[in-house]
């Protein structure tokens, strides 16, 4: 059973801001990385069949990230129904949080899930729409 929790996006009051060189660059690092993938449209099923929506980034066909302030405990299983540009259905796949974030001043609250079971044709579309956006980016740079 899906349970999801809101997590408020400011960092907790004791910590410091970082500053220096480290700050710089995962800065520069994050902000490499910031453009998402808001072309695919990601849902986690409740337990009622209720579609929740997030905000996907850094997908793979092996896991993602999902941006979001309604986050999941880890080691929680759920269902995703991913829909990619292009593509005739949604692909459902089954995966496990392997990780929850609470965002920062830098960055925005998360969390990464696993795919587990993944059938060979849902792995093979997810790669072949990773392989066209990583083209369209490298080629529109």
């Amino acid at each position: 059973m899906v349970q999801l929790r809101w997590t408020p996006r400011s960092a907790p009051a004791a910590a410091e801001p970082d500053t220096g060189a480290e700050a710089s660059s995962r800065r520069r690092r994050l902000a490499r990385r910031s453009d998402g993938l808001g072309d695919a449209c990601v849902e986690v099923l409740d337990e009622h069949g209720q579609a929740v929506p997030y905000d996907c980034f850094d997908l793979s066909a092996v896991g993602m990230y999902l941006h979001s302030d309604l986050l999941l405990t880890e080691g929680e299983r759920l269902v995703l129904r991913i829909t990619l540009p292009g593509g005739v259905r949604p692909v459902a796949v089954k995966g496990e949080v392997v990780r929850a974030d609470i965002g920062d001043g830098l960055r925005r609250s998360g969390m990464g899930v696993a795919f587990r079971n993944l059938s060979e044709e849902a792995r093979e579309e997810l790669r072949g729409y990773v392989a066209r956006r990583f083209v369209r980016h490298a080629t529109a740079r």
